[in-house]
């Protein structure tokens, strides 16, 4: 960043990358891309985990903390078609890719519905099915037909699709790297890297209409869309503050 600009103008820097979790697997590129981020005046990060790691490589690098914001993603509720009952299945939405773990789940699961672009050769088993790629008009219509969404994922920020789930009324079951502010404490939320049969099973046979309106409250309450304008709102004049308060406290140096 340009020193000169990083003075005058107050910018925050964020960044969605899906390893920002596991060091280990950041590549030299996003190395550069993590160190460019450390020079912004303001960061903000989609979790309280992901502003720690920002926090303390700052500290690291220059022997203090800038200011770190944390703003979860958010969704729109009202764009989701919500039917009180699933159709028993569980649907994996999101590229097929190695991160994501289809392959596994493809393998040892049965009734299972595959949707999103191919990185690498799938070939559906076990009764489960590809289903193509969706626009976002079919996620908004379509989602809502299924009682779970599985995302066992190596690497995630904060998922967006997890959220849109929840919206549409699905149980989830995600993998650690997954769950980055959900209230994992609730039956219906599950959190775990090994998925059984007969507990995929047991996920969608409790997804009832009662649970599933409790989760469309849920994706409200925790990540609507008006909650996350009220938040950014608050970063922003905050961001805006602090900067002000910077150029009065250098103006009496």
């Amino acid at each position: 960043f340009n020193a000169t600009i990083d003075k005058k103008i107050p910018f925050a820097v964020t960044g969605h990358y899906g390893w920002i979790m596991q060091r280990y697997m950041w590549d030299q590129g996003y190395h550069s891309i993590f160190d460019a981020i450390l020079q912004a005046p303001y960061r903000i990060a989609l979790s309280p985990q992901i502003a720690s790691i920002y926090d303390v490589a700052n500290v690291n690098l220059c022997g203090h903390c800038k200011k770190t914001y944390v703003l979860p993603n958010g969704v729109n509720t009202s764009r989701f078609k919500f039917k009180p009952e699933g159709n028993g299945r569980a649907i994996c939405l999101g590229k097929i890719e190695s991160r994501k773990n289809q392959i596994a789940l493809n393998e040892g699961l049965t009734g299972i519905d595959f949707v999103g672009p191919l990185a690498e050769p799938f070939e559906p088993k076990n009764g489960n099915k590809y289903l193509g790629t969706w626009t976002k008009d079919e996620v908004y219509e379509n989602l809502t037909d299924y009682s779970c969404l599985i995302l066992i994922s190596h690497g995630e920020a904060h998922p967006l699709v997890v959220l849109e789930a929840l919206a549409a009324g699905l149980s989830v079951i995600v993998s650690n790297e997954a769950a980055a502010n959900l209230p994992i404490f609730l039956p219906y939320i599950n959190c775990t890297h090994a998925i059984s049969q007969d507990f995929l099973n047991l996920v969608i046979k409790h997804n009832e209409p009662f649970i599933r309106t409790i989760l469309r409250n849920l994706s409200m309450d925790w990540f609507g869309w008006n909650k996350m304008a009220v938040k950014y709102e608050a970063i922003i004049l905050g961001i805006i503050n602090d900067h002000k308060n910077s150029i009065c406290n250098n103006s009496h140096k």
